[in-house]
């Protein structure tokens, strides 16, 4: 079973035995224990002399995927290369059904590549880690757990102390504004809450990127809205690097310090927008409006609805 769909899954009647029989595949994927072998590590070793001290975060080198059925390859991604400075807001916007995902996902090292390479820092990404954690648009939260002990959870899997993890917990807590309930459970949380719980969770384990999965697409416009100047507070108190997928214009140049602009598939990058100003934005000025134009523009050639 997959990290992903563990931290979906509903409870069984024995919640303590399950989350005792997981703990041993899931500490591996915070741990960063997964197959490294020697090819890697001397592909790992000429990266780490070719960068030496660079400030790039995440490094994407001719990255792509090929899917084969019956026989037939379909090419989704296309020679995707690109590089993440460390404290930048980098979003990734294009048609539907382009490949964000599956490019998020071969970050993360959920996915393995069919060519071309990622690294993190100076290390070759070969599967998870904790270097880089994970929000998902649909919380993925645990219902049996309170606030409090899903932000934990990583700390708890890698074997943290129990007073450490509780003091970092309750640090993360104030830093998304919800130290009042950490004995809540989800179920007693608005979308826009349980969202600031995901983002915590990967916040405490201080990962070297956060990867976002179109975070709040899921939650309506005005507390979509409030999450943008939350996420834009949560990085001036962290300076953290963070990877961020979104369907939205408007968000992709709100929040970020580049967007880039992919093609549809097979796809590839067809423009990498910098933004020019600081946070917090104004979305009412001439100049906001006209690079939303521009890229909404390029979506619209690609015959793709966009907000």
């Amino acid at each position: 079973m997959s990290v992903i769909e563990w931290l979906k899954e509903d409870p069984s009647a024995n919640k303590k035995d399950r989350e005792g029989k997981k703990r041993a595949s899931i500490s591996k994927w915070l741990k960063g224990e997964v197959g490294i072998n020697t090819e890697a590590a001397i592909k790992r070793s000429f990266h780490e002399t070719s960068i030496g001290e660079s400030d790039v975060q995440i490094s994407i080198r001719n990255i792509g995927k090929t899917y084969v059925k019956n026989g037939v390859e379909t090419k989704a991604i296309d020679e995707i290369s690109i590089d993440v400075r460390k404290g930048e807001l980098v979003s990734f916007i294009g048609p539907s059904g382009c490949g964000k995902t599956t490019l998020l996902n071969m970050i993360a090292g959920l996915l393995p590549p069919t060519s071309g390479v990622v690294y993190v820092g100076s290390r070759e990404c070969t599967g998870p880690g904790r270097d880089r954690g994970m929000v998902f648009q649909d919380f993925a939260l645990l219902p049996w757990r309170t606030v409090k002990n899903n932000v934990e959870l990583g700390l708890e899997i890698a074997g943290v102390p129990k007073a450490e993890r509780s003091a970092k917990a309750d640090e993360y807590l104030r830093i998304v504004g919800l130290e009042k309930f950490a004995n809540s459970h989800i179920n007693e949380l608005s979308g826009g809450m349980k969202q600031r719980v995901g983002i915590a969770r990967a916040l405490i384990v201080e990962p070297d990127v956060i990867l976002m999965d179109e975070p709040f697409g899921a939650l309506d416009a005005q507390t979509r809205n409030l999450m943008q100047a939350q996420l834009i507070d949560i990085l001036k108190t962290t300076k953290q690097t963070i990877i961020f997928i979104t369907h939205s214009v408007d968000e992709a140049v709100y929040l970020s310090d580049k967007v880039v602009v992919l093609t549809k598939r097979p796809t590839t990058v067809n423009e990498v927008v910098e933004i020019p100003w600081s946070r917090p934005r104004d979305r009412t000025t001439p100049e906001f409006n006209e690079m939303k134009r521009e890229i909404v523009a390029y979506l619209e050639h690609e015959n793709v609805l966009v907000d």
